[in-house]
């Protein structure tokens, strides 16, 4: 920390170069991965990878159970994959998308071609002995509500091969240019006959800035969420789609599951009425196509040369990066995401530290929680009743630590991968395959839908992280085992790293209960304004318009998309600095100096809170960075709130209307 500072840099006139202006000089490039952009959280994130790399890449233990050694053998397939000596890859892949194109014909298909057989609302693939509903129209999720026992089914728009925002876009930009060259490229890849099928590629990209264009007009508010209906009633409301047929492949299901009443929310339903409007003007030839071209950029990273050969280049090219991986690195990323949970069992299963971190952590998220009812309960703005409701929903918000406990349970683990094969004898491309539509079919397993723990497979599967989780409708807040280490989290680290590391994601986790989306829910997890009436409501948007001019100031970003996660920072650390002064005051901490410099404990919070921004992104990539986040540039987010606390100004006696601190300061308690 200390050879990032930058001490001829008065910490009261900018304290992100105070403690990160020498980042870049003592930084070291990692041999697996060379990128331009380098952060003390990436530098985390990477060494806990390497760790993680180490357990997946030894040899199988006789007692290792059937899903370990599947995720091993997983692993071992993606090192053992060469694309310039494996010939099988490629035809596989063709043979898997006849169901699409047809025998016998390439990619894109001219009208000549037609498969008369297709059927845009019945596709079925045919992966091994596994049959897959191939969907892109509709990206549909489930969810269990226990406690009133419904079984909910989330029907979303569609994700599309390049973001809304840029299809949508009159304008020819670099990126939608970069991605009309990725799919001309593709189609080098696939077709001979280039010059006959250029046209064909064009409808395609056409009907899906369509799509993003009916998308982005029909966007509503979460309040829709208030609109469930019955399967029946979906039938009746949107024929278009064998909606039955559709869920009943999945879940064996009528109107109920295990006593649980079924019910469906669309997000979004005038793009259902418009989709289906648009669908039904648009040709067999070019839903084909389209089709074809989704399934070809979701598996082109893992076919010959030429597409991933293509794929990298688009990366390259939307990004403004120049990556540079290892295969361990490459392989070890395509694992993690196809099974974090085995990944974080072999984790957990290995590592007995991070069970004394857990009960050590679980006090600091007590503490917390109680620092942050301790200032709305000082709030003049608000009303007892609006403060009762907040300390109830402060109360209810549940914390899971590190790991849950299922992890170290063979027998559920057996269980849940009963159907997930053991990749002996197998083209890399297949097991890819194979792997997407188990976790896609355990999306919509109903084994357990009666434990009460049935959240445990979304937190083991953030285990492995080394982001911090909050989910706004549940409210309860995942911090995973990767925070556990590094600067975040020591066992043996002083209390004020301890709080400044994983105590500040704790503390901005927690806040986002109060940022301006998440407010609308109460403790019972419903749509609720829990502020009680129109001038305590006037009175927090004032607030939060306090804040947003703030950020204003720094940058012209639209810094409207970054105001949650603004909110949660500045009442976040103000969070987690009472905090740690009350644990240093029960427990009669005094700490650790920096090196000779003879920084106290209480400055040595606001510095080790703020090196965790430490960032080499350039100023043009951090415009291009703002665009696809909701947060701020790292050196506003150590500048802006620390500006507004009293404290800091206090601890580093920064005088009046320094940067550090202003006069006008913004706060929401």
């Amino acid at each position: 920390m200390e050879r990032s500072m930058n001490l001829s840099v008065k910490p009261c006139d900018n304290f992100y170069d105070f403690v990160c202006g020498n980042y870049m000089t003592g930084y070291k490039k990692t041999p697996t991965s060379k990128t331009i952009i380098y952060t003390r959280v990436a530098d985390v994130a990477h060494k806990f990878h390497e760790k993680l790399i180490e357990l997946i890449e030894e040899p199988i233990k006789p007692n290792e159970i059937k899903p370990i050694q599947s995720v091993k053998n997983y692993y071992k397939i993606c090192m053992d994959d060469d694309e310039e000596i494996d010939d099988r890859t490629f035809p596989y892949f063709k043979n898997y998308l006849v169901p699409i194109l047809g025998r016998g014909y390439n990619w894109p298909i001219s009208s000549y071609e037609l498969n008369n057989n297709f059927d845009w609302k019945k596709v079925k693939l045919q992966i091994g002995n596994n049959e897959e509903w191939y969907n892109i129209f509709f990206d549909i999720k489930t969810e269990i509500d226990t406690d009133k026992k419904i079984f909910f089914i989330y029907i979303n728009e569609p994700s599309l091969g390049l973001s809304v925002d840029n299809l949508a876009d009159e304008t020819l930009s670099s990126t939608k240019l970069s991605y009309f060259a990725y799919m001309r490229k593709c189609l080098e890849c696939f077709s001979s006959n280039l010059q006959k099928k250029v046209q064909e590629i064009y409808y395609v990209k056409n009907f899906e800035i369509k799509i993003a264009k009916i998308i982005k007009e029909t966007k509503r508010n979460s309040t829709k969420l208030n609109n469930p209906m019955t399967i029946d009633e979906l039938i009746v409301n949107y024929s278009f789609f064998p909606w039955k047929e559709y869920f009943n492949d999945y879940l064996k299901i009528n109107n109920t599951i295990n006593n649980y009443k079924i019910k469906i929310i669309i997000n979004n339903p005038t793009f259902m009425i418009k989709f289906e409007q648009l669908i039904n003007i648009t040709s067999k030839k070019i839903q084909i196509n389209y089709f074809a071209w989704r399934k070809i950029i979701s598996s082109a990273k893992y076919l010959n040369f030429c597409f991933r050969n293509a794929h990298n280049n688009f990366n390259i090219a939307i990004n403004n990066l120049f990556i540079e991986k290892e295969k361990s690195s490459i392989c070890f990323d395509n694992t993690l995401n196809n099974f974090p949970i085995l990944v974080g069992a072999l984790y957990t299963r290995s590592n007995d530290h991070i069970k004394n971190a857990k009960e050590n952590i679980t006090l600091m998220v007590k503490n917390i929680k109680n620092q942050l009812k301790i200032e709305i309960n000082k709030a003049t703005w608000m009303t007892y009743e609006s403060k009762k409701i907040a300390d109830n929903k402060i109360t209810a918000t549940v914390e899971k630590i590190l790991y849950p406990n299922e992890l170290l349970n063979d027998t559920l683990l057996n269980d849940y991968y009963k159907y997930l094969q053991l990749f002996n004898d197998t083209t890399f491309i297949e097991a890819v395959l194979s792997t997407n539509l188990f976790n896609y079919k355990n999306l919509w397993n109903t084994k357990n839908i009666n434990n009460k723990n049935e959240d445990w497979t979304h937190f083991a599967s953030l285990t492995p992280t080394t982001n911090a989780y909050f989910n706004q409708r549940k409210n309860y807040i995942i911090i995973p085992a990767g925070l556990a280490q590094g600067f975040f989290y020591g066992n043996d680290h002083p209390s004020y790293s301890n709080y400044a590391g994983i105590g500040m994601s704790i503390s901005h986790e927690i806040s986002h209960g109060f940022d301006n989306q998440t407010r609308q829910y109460a403790k019972e997890k419903n749509h609720f304004n829990f502020w009680i009436n129109e001038l305590i409501d006037n009175t927090y948007l004032d607030k939060i318009n306090c804040i947003l001019d703030q950020y204003n100031n720094y940058t012209n970003s639209n810094t409207i998309e970054h105001i949650n996660e603004n909110i949660a920072d500045n009442i976040a650390i103000k969070i987690a600095h009472k905090a740690y002064k009350e644990w240093k005051e029960i427990n009669k901490d005094v700490g650790q100096n920096l090196g000779g410099k003879w920084w106290s404990p209480d400055q040595m919070f606001w510095i080790s809170t703020a090196s965790r921004w430490c960032s080499s992104l350039s100023s043009n990539n951090s415009e291009k960075k703002m665009i696809h986040t909701y947060h701020s540039d790292e050196k506003y987010r150590a500048i802006v709130p620390f500006s507004n606390m009293k404290s800091f100004a206090a601890d580093f006696d920064c005088q009046i209307n320094t940067t550090m601190n202003p006069e006008e300061k913004c706060r929401i308690w």
